[in-house]
Order: structure tokens, then sequence, then C-alpha cells
């Protein structure tokens, strides 16, 4: 797994663990190394590395299911690093060489990409939850039911989602 950086002026920042206690205001942004930009959120729930997460607008993340990705006022981004159950800490929402999980076999990189049937997981199978913003570097015919690739993100956003004009 690669480790970032804070480019940006915020004292104390490490993009590369988490934390039991909030150090920084949740929602805070950050850029850092390899073009990458972050955000510091309160994880509700255990994720792996690479998981995809939902971010609510307080701050709030969870590793991302259909449903929850689906909510328009959800911002997508990747766990750079395992969070236990309410941690703290920072999430990719856009950069290179991000690290991103996939569901079992997945196709190559000009595939569609879906949120999976697992949370936190993506997949090349379609469904209802269509994932822009995201590249994954290659596909892989692996048996194992999860494993991570490198992506580019770019905005990484549900383009199906009930998105209205306000």
């Amino acid at each position: 797994m690669t480790s970032y950086y804070p480019n940006s002026s915020i004292a104390g920042a490490n993009f590369n663990s988490t934390n039991t206690a909030q150090q920084f205001t949740l929602g805070t942004k950050a850029l850092g190394s390899s073009g990458t930009q972050w955000m510091y959120v309160y994880m509700s729930g255990a994720c792996s590395a690479g998981s995809a997460v939902a971010v609510s607008q307080t701050g709030t993340a969870a590793a991302a299911s259909i449903a929850l990705a689906m909510t328009p006022t959800k911002t997508i981004a990747f766990a750079q690093t395992a969070f236990s159950a309410a941690d703290y800490g920072w999430v990719a929402n856009g950069g290179l060489a991000l690290t991103v999980q996939m569901s079992a076999t997945t196709a190559a990189v000009t595939t569609a990409l879906y949120i999976g049937t697992t949370s936190g997981h993506m997949t090349t199978t379609a469904g209802s939850a269509t994932m822009l913003g995201v590249q994954i570097s290659a596909g892989s015919s692996a048996t194992a039911t999860v494993w991570t690739n490198e992506g580019v993100v770019t905005w990484p956003r549900i383009g199906n989602a009930n998105l209205t004009d306000s």
C-alpha cells in the first residue's frame, strides 16, 4: 500500500492511520501527495483498506452499500487504511494510485463499475449503483471473494442516484 502525506497546511494530519479520538473537524478537506484529495471522517462501522465509503454531510462514513450510495447527499470516497468501528481518520475522494477494493472476478479497465452487493466493494457486474469517476488499472480472474486494485479517482459519484437540481 502506498503511503501518502499532506501537501496542505494541516498540522498533524496523517493519512495513513486512524484514531479513536477526534483530531480535526469532521468534513475537513486536505490535499496530499500523488494528486490526492482527502476528507476527515468518523467511521460508523469497520472497513478495510480500499473500501468504497459513503460520507454524509456531517462527516460520518460507512462502507458503501447500494442503498447508501444511492442517497444523493452522500460523498463517495475510498479508505486507504483499515478503520475499526468508531475510528476517526482520512478517506480519499480523488487522486492517482489509490487502493480500490473489488469483488471477485472483475473485467478489464474499460468496463463500467458498480457498488457491489458486499458493502465497500466495487464490481463490474451490472447493478443499480453505477460508479462514475473511478478507473481501475487492471482486471482480474482471481477466485478470491475480494481483492484490491490500484485506481485513478476523479470526483467519484453514483451516476444514477436520485439527484435533483437545487
